[in-house]
């Protein structure tokens, strides 16, 4: 996988390589709901949401948490239960990378402060599914986190992956709307008058509050701030 600035994450194809594989499991190449559903699913959200049992309000009990979160950190909070309560291996999920902040990357975090370091919404391209391996070698079934298409991938690689099969415990997709690619942070950070990004500490595009401000924190300490709405 490379990050294109323009496109996003995009796979590389080595020469001779069977992409069959990769196909059948990816979401861009085809996706359906199989004919038959749970009980129970609401008739009139079927159309256009797909099979929903039941819809909850909630937010995460823990406060760090529920600040530092985007809607409340009701993902963070769900991870955390399956690693503490649940006797998941970890949970797969992305994080800001600390080498270049505009950038992604997938990590498994077993604890606490491993899940708040990727809590908050991240407007920038990701591929969590680049890191399903992680899930196979472990001994406990993991949760997974990312955006619709990244779980139904997931869901396909189960499917035809047999080392794969049973190593997933939960995945939770979170509301997703298109993932923006890096150019328009780099748009956000001109916005912000940010002139070195080699210099920026962390992006934050969301989070800290509601709904939050996008905050670029430099490492001299001076930090760049947007409201919601702006960035």
């Amino acid at each position: 996988m490379i990050d294109d600035i323009g496109a996003g994450r995009r796979p590389v194809v080595l020469a001779g390589a069977d992409t069959s594989a990769a196909l059948r499991c990816c979401p861009g190449a085809e996706l359906e709901h199989p004919e038959d559903h749970p009980i129970g699913v609401d008739a009139d959200l079927l159309d256009g949401w797909g099979p929903v049992l039941e819809v909850w309000e909630g937010h995460a009990t823990d406060r760090e948490l529920r600040y530092s979160g985007s809607s409340g950190g009701v993902i963070s909070a769900l991870g955390l239960h399956g690693v503490m309560d649940a006797q998941a291996g970890g949970v797969i999920h992305i994080r800001q990378r600390d080498d270049i902040p505009l950038l992604n990357e997938t990590v498994l975090s077993s604890d606490r402060e491993g899940l708040l370091r990727g809590s908050g919404s991240r407007y920038a391209p990701a591929s969590p599914c680049d890191s399903l391996e992680l899930a196979v070698q472990g001994e406990q079934p993991v949760v997974f986190i990312g955006k619709p298409c990244d779980v139904a991938a997931t869901r396909g690689a189960e499917r035809h992956t047999d080392e794969l099969r049973g190593k997933i415990a939960v995945t939770i997709a979170l509301f997703c709307a298109g993932a923006p690619s890096t150019a328009g942070t780099l748009e956000m950070l001109d916005t912000m008058n940010v002139d070195d990004v080699t210099k920026i500490d962390e992006i934050r595009y969301r989070g800290n509050g509601w709904p939050g401000e996008a905050v670029v924190q430099m490492d001299d300490g001076e930090n760049h701030r947007l409201s919601y709405a702006e960035s």
